[in-house]
């Protein structure tokens, strides 16, 4: 782990995770995230261009590489990122699982082949990703377009999936207390719906070492033209909305992962304008985004985070009056 995070618990009161949950729970929070609107103007793109950009693993997000990275694969590398979240999850032995944000299909693919009879369900609220779906997995995943505050499913996950997702749960207007009870909120959903002992696995792209005006300027900028109504969390953040909640098994801070990754998207982008494949504004507007981003995680403006966190189950009461002594 490169990071050792510390958040002020001053100002935050969260209250205590039941320990007894309904199989049947209806949620009704707020949508403080993007808009459908917002991530279609995005991920509605065109499937045929995000299936040249990402390749036959269609993982838009960022892969796993080996050092030295040079001699590692694009592909190799989105694969071993798969496995980290079927392993850390725990879905290569579950039986029901979770993906929010579901994207193209990239984890359920990987799952497949690692544990063939789990259930898996999809949330997505792109219509293109919604029919991408449709066609290339059918009967072997059930989709749901919808955000993940109006989905009310029947019983309990066995594990949860989120990759480079959670930025999406936050509006960049959204600050402070009122960001973190955001992300909280997902941290409840997640709770309600894993099963005693389950696991959440979540990766995303954080602030690193950069200051709040600068982030401003940034989310202003390029974020809110690309991905509307999106902002960046911070590790803190993050670990503050999931206290009580959910304990964090793991937790790694790998910025060069996404540094190697765009550095391959602006490679395939480039590719794309000389062979003049796509629209060229559209093409020039995701170099010039990557290009920003690859200098980010160069300088450590921004990181790459992995956690595996695990549902908590009710206080046990420790009496430390009747300690067992162990006999030599």
């Amino acid at each position: 782990m490169d990071c050792l995070c510390y958040c002020d618990r001053s100002t935050l009161s969260f209250e205590k995770l039941p320990t007894e949950m309904s199989e049947n729970i209806t949620t009704n929070y707020e949508n403080r995230g993007a808009s459908k609107a917002a991530i279609q103007s995005q991920y509605d793109a065109s499937n045929t261009f995000f299936e040249k950009l990402l390749g036959p693993t269609m993982g838009y997000s960022s892969g796993l590489w080996n050092e030295p990275a040079n001699r590692d694969t694009y592909d190799d590398a989105q694969n071993r990122k798969l496995d980290w979240h079927v392993d850390w999850s725990g879905a290569a032995f579950a039986r029901k699982v979770l993906d929010v944000g579901v994207g193209w299909g990239s984890f359920v693919g990987r799952l497949a082949a690692r544990n063939a009879q789990a259930e898996v369900t999809g949330l997505t609220i792109s219509d293109a990703q919604t029919v991408y779906l449709q066609q290339h997995f059918g009967d072997r995943m059930r989709i749901e377009p919808t955000l993940w505050q109006k989905f009310a499913p029947k019983g309990r996950y066995d594990c949860i999936v989120n990759i480079e997702a959670i930025e999406h749960f936050a509006r960049f207007d959204i600050v402070g207390p009122a960001r973190v009870q955001a992300y909280r909120e997902f941290f409840e959903f997640c709770g309600r719906h894993l099963a005693p002992g389950g696991r959440l696995s979540l990766q995303m792209t954080t602030w690193h070492n950069v200051d709040q005006d600068r982030e401003k300027q940034y989310e202003a900028g390029f974020v809110k033209e690309f991905f509307p109504e999106t902002c960046l969390p911070r590790i803190p953040e993050v670990v503050a909305a999931a206290d009580g909640l959910f304990h964090v098994v793991r937790l790694e801070s790998t910025p060069r992962d996404y540094a190697y990754t765009q550095r391959e998207w602006i490679r395939r982008l480039r590719r794309m304008a000389a062979n003049q494949e796509f629209d060229a504004d559209m093409l020039r507007r995701y170099i010039a985004y990557y290009e920003n981003n690859l200098n980010g995680y160069i300088i450590g403006a921004l990181s790459l985070v992995r956690m595996a966190l695990e549902r908590r189950a009710p206080h046990v009461g420790w009496d430390m009056d009747k300690t067992v002594k162990l006999e030599r």
